[in-house]
């Protein structure tokens, strides 16, 4: 016969092979899943440049699109969407200076799916660093994009000039002369800054002696387009369109914008060439 004590232990044993056993079991079927969360990576789903953000009442976002900025401005943002896994990865950005030196760099868990990182502008260096500023985006340091926005040297200078320094982009109707509306668009870019005192001095001067100026190649079959005002805020895009300014018209109306001076950045389609218009909203 088996004394209490062999009995006593052998029941002993049995329990904590039991629990043994369970434990293999419950490492068996959750650990596959935990193992795969872990590894899974979230998947970036936007990404843009942003003065600013707000939030309703269901938790969604409505961003402020802007591209160039002023010393004056508070800051710049870089906002992205991401999706699940949360609570597991870590982002960070990386900002770096028209220089190219890293201006910063910060890390992130990635909690939600909006996060956003920013650059001060007024009154830190950045203001006094006025150029084309890079912004790279990670996640577990394999780089998700990179994006670019430009701090301007002083407050409405507007998008930077492609193909602008010579008269020939500023002859709207391809005939070879600065026309009296031409010339008075230019006046209005002059006034505002967008125009440097040696470029309309040249306009001046090509508008009162009627001088025939060399004919620019501007004329593109299909362009996508941007519309700033002047202080260097995106109003609208659009990809390619036949008649990009009447399209940029239509779009200023529905939008509700006001009467002014605005920008207009077209890049060819097929060539990928740009060039920049000044024209004015004058009514709706």
């Amino acid at each position: 016969m088996r004394s209490n004590f062999e009995r006593g232990t052998f029941l002993r044993l049995l329990k904590i092979c039991s629990v043994a056993l369970l434990l293999v079991i419950w490492q068996m079927l959750t650990f596959p899943a935990e193992r795969a969360l872990s590894q899974a990576i979230p998947t970036l789903i936007d990404h843009q440049i942003i003065s600013s953000f707000s939030i309703n009442a269901n938790g969604e976002r409505t961003l402020t699109p802007k591209e160039f900025f002023t010393p004056e401005d508070s800051t710049v943002m870089s906002h992205v969407q991401i999706s699940g896994p949360y609570g597991i990865h870590e982002a960070h950005w990386e900002f770096y200076n028209p220089d190219g030196q890293l201006d910063h760099k910060k890390y992130k868990g990635i909690n939600t799916r909006y996060m956003e990182d920013l650059l001060r502008i007024k009154g830190w260096p950045a203001a006094s660093q006025p150029g084309q500023w890079t912004v790279k985006f990670f996640i577990k340091e394999v780089l998700q994009f990179e994006d670019h926005f430009t701090i301007q040297a002083k407050p409405g200078d507007g998008p930077p000039p492609d193909d602008q320094n010579d008269l020939a982009s500023f002859d709207e109707n391809n005939n070879g002369l600065i026309d009296n509306a031409e010339f008075f668009l230019a006046v209005d870019g002059w006034v505002t800054g967008e125009i440097s005192d040696q470029l309309f001095l040249r306009l001046v001067d090509a508008w009162i002696a009627a001088t025939p100026i060399a004919a620019a190649d501007k004329t593109f079959l299909n362009s996508s387009f941007r519309v700033y005002d002047l202080t260097g805020r995106l109003i609208s895009s659009a990809g390619c369109e036949s008649n990009p300014r009447r399209a940029a018209l239509r779009l200023l109306s529905q939008s509700r914008e006001p009467q002014g001076i605005y920008i207009l950045l077209e890049q060819d389609c097929l060539t990928g060439h740009k060039k920049r218009t000044i024209f004015l909203k004058r009514f709706d």
